[in-house]
């Protein structure tokens, strides 16, 4: 469910004002516990959280581009480069063995015409080149569907590392740059751990998704208002 900003403005003992924005469930907050949790976050500590993210993929995407993006395609096509080494190879020898049985096809009709090969052999012949031309069409065009797929994650996946390493040093988070790199942030309900409130916060970034595996050591949570990264 979508989440809902709101901003409360309080008045201290002193006197002084100030003011306090969080994000909460959209259905909590209209129906209350009836609708659902209420998965209440201080914006402040939401975008602490994806400043720190981003910034630190963005500095490990500099150190390691190719491997890491060679990792998302992998993980968004399950398939390895070793795999998409094969398919190239099989293509390569489905496309000579479709060559040859053109060739053998043509030749075929040509004895056929000059009585070089009875009617039976070549029906029997026909039948069984035709049978194989198909057959090695329709693997054709399943591996290039394969390889297809793992092209164009190749490219969604170069394009968030171009985008995302420029941020190595992000400071303030704009809606111009969530618009370029987010697609949506999860907040999970909060748990009480050793007598503290944690959020779970998961971040799905255009083109790739959830990259929470490219960092094992980070803590997308939150700790009595503080973000852990």
């Amino acid at each position: 469910m979508k989440m809902r900003h709101a901003t409360q403005r309080k008045v201290r003992k002193n006197g002084n004002l100030y003011e306090h924005s969080n994000f909460a469930c959209g259905s909590y907050s209209r129906s209350g516990h009836i609708g659902c949790k209420p998965h209440i976050i201080g914006e402040k500590t939401v975008t602490q959280i994806v400043i720190s993210q981003i910034r630190e993929y963005a500095k490990l995407i500099s150190y390691d581009e190719s491997r890491i993006i060679g990792r998302i395609v992998a993980q968004h096509t399950s398939e390895s480069k070793a795999s998409k080494k094969t398919f190239d190879a099989e293509l390569r020898n489905y496309n000579k063995r479709l060559d040859m049985l053109e060739k053998l096809i043509e030749k075929l009709y040509e004895d056929r015409l000059t009585g070089a090969v009875p009617e039976t052999v070549f029906k029997n012949l026909i039948q069984k080149y035709e049978e194989e031309r198909i057959e090695k069409q329709q693997a054709v065009k399943a591996l290039e569907s394969r390889m297809s797929h793992f092209k164009e994650n190749s490219v969604s996946a170069t394009a968030w590392a171009k985008q995302i390493k420029k941020f190595a040093e992000l400071e303030e988070l704009d809606a111009e740059t969530l618009i370029l790199l987010i697609d949506k942030i999860l907040v999970y309900e909060a748990k009480i751990i050793d007598g503290v409130r944690m959020h779970e916060v998961q971040i799905i970034y255009n083109h790739v998704g959830d990259m929470n595996w490219l960092s094992p050591t980070y803590d997308t949570s939150e700790a009595e208002g503080v973000a852990h990264g």
